[in-house]
């Protein structure tokens, strides 16, 4: 059978599928899973920017680049079976500004501030907040693992 003119086919309704599955509520098995990365990412955040020392009061700079990373966390561009988010754009700012130490916290701030809004703005489940901490960890594997344009 020919599809329909404008009919999705193979990849494309795969792909087509995947985004419309995207909104949907983080529960079970999985809403635990991320509750325990994200408990733990933060509690390691936390002690890692006690760690370093005393609290460093955040200039307007730092504010401002952690909202904009916040904003970035909500832009998704489809690639493939996935998408990427821009916030790679604010995180090497992040790290020359704000103390290492509370680098990783200020992550998970940013990504927690931004999915609020998007809870906020009717466009995500209050669930998807425990999906911040497993998010900010895969930002900091990419800050220690930089991708290669040549492999060999």
């Amino acid at each position: 059978m020919i599809p329909a003119l404008g009919e999705p086919v193979g990849a494309e309704r795969l792909l087509e599928d995947s985004w419309a599955r995207r909104g949907r509520r983080v529960r079970g098995t999985e809403l635990r899973a991320e509750l325990v990365a994200s408990s733990t990412f933060l509690a390691v955040a936390v002690a890692l920017a006690l760690a370093g020392g005393e609290p460093a009061v955040l200039g307007w700079v730092v504010s401002a680049t952690v909202i904009a990373y916040a904003i970035a966390s909500r832009v998704e561009f489809p690639v493939g079976a996935g998408f990427v988010v821009p916030t790679q754009l604010f995180l090497p700012p992040l790290l020359l500004l704000a103390p290492p130490a509370e680098v990783p916290l200020l992550v998970f701030a940013a990504l927690a501030l931004g999915t609020a809004g998007s809870c906020a703005a009717g466009r995500a489940w209050p669930d998807r907040l425990a999906t911040c901490g497993g998010d900010a960890g895969r930002q900091q594997r990419r800050v220690d693992r930089p991708h290669h344009a040549h492999h060999a």
